[in-house]
């Protein structure tokens, strides 16, 4: 399959905006990676940062990553940039983010969605990453402000209705905010 993000798939490896330092601190706070979790990229970050920039950015605090996205050319660049990284412990796996079940992977700590999320089915990806992610698992949707009303709205009818957002003020020059939208299970 051969989709737009595979023409442009080096142009945001080479010019795509990083997110915040920030993110990565709240990320390995709120979900305790010590190195030993797996983590799951959907969606890849075809677009925005660059090919597996959440993946790649995560490998360190990870015992393994896999990043999924539906086309080929992205998964490459991405695999290109692990290695030019150094980043042996992240996988490319070429899938929907609707098809995640049927992808064969162990259980997941912590699934982050850069900008794709409002291209996916929300409502079927979050009822299938409930089935992926271990007990205590959760969710990290990295998006714009806009549109957080909808997002926050969708999580909490889901099995993640613990929500909590964070958001980032950026120089103009880069982009205006990045908000993490972090959900987990309600704890019993």
């Amino acid at each position: 399959m051969t989709t737009p993000f595979a023409s442009a798939a080096a142009h945001h490896a080479r010019h795509g905006t990083p997110y915040p330092a920030q993110l990565h601190s709240k990320l390995a706070e709120r979900f305790a990676l010590d190195g030993s979790q797996t983590v799951l990229e959907l969606g890849a970050s075809g677009a925005g940062p660059g090919p597996g920039v959440l993946a790649l950015s995560l490998t360190p605090l990870a015992d393994h990553v896999y990043a999924v996205h539906p086309e080929p050319a992205v998964l490459a660049e991405g695999s290109r940039l692990a290695g030019e990284r150094a980043c042996p412990n992240v996988s490319w796996l070429e899938g929907a983010a609707s098809a995640v079940t049927r992808l064969c992977l162990p259980r997941i700590d912590l699934c982050v969605i850069g900008g794709a999320f409002h291209r996916m089915d929300g409502e079927r990806v979050l009822a299938d990453l409930d089935t992926v992610l271990a007990p205590r698992g959760g969710i990290a949707v990295i998006t714009s402000p806009d549109g957080l009303e909808d997002l926050t709205d969708l999580l909490a009818k889901s099995a993640f209705s613990r929500v909590e957002t964070t958001t980032w003020e950026q120089s103009a020059a880069v982009t205006a905010a990045v908000t993490a939208v972090v959900a987990t299970r309600p704890r019993r």
